[in-house]
């Protein structure tokens, strides 16, 4: 994974809503850097996942995504932009019934 963009969007004073966007593969090589990113998004109200960067999800990846989405509220985490083939992933491993993929 090359890198982790993140994007804000404030409330008066406080984050509400990040969007983070990762790059590249998610695999056990760069899953601790997307925890990292996702754990500096915290305590955020909501966060996106935009995935139209990544082409590849390994079960690392996995953990770090079913991790992040217990740091959340019902519905607060949203993976957005999924590709065909992590969609497939998402679809094998029950996934896309426990994330909330649009």
């Amino acid at each position: 994974m090359a890198a982790v963009r993140a994007s804000f969007i404030f409330s008066g004073s406080k984050v509400s809503t990040t969007i983070l966007k990762p790059n590249g593969s998610i695999n056990s090589a760069t899953a601790d850097e997307f925890k990292a990113a996702i754990n500096a998004t915290l305590p955020t109200t909501r966060l996106i996942i935009d995935l139209t960067g990544v082409d590849y999800i390994s079960s690392a990846g996995l953990r770090i995504l079913l991790w992040a989405n217990g740091q959340f509220a019902p519905k607060a985490m949203v993976v957005t932009h999924v590709w065909a083939e992590v969609q497939d992933v998402f679809q094998m491993t029950g996934f896309s019934g426990i994330l909330t993929i649009e």
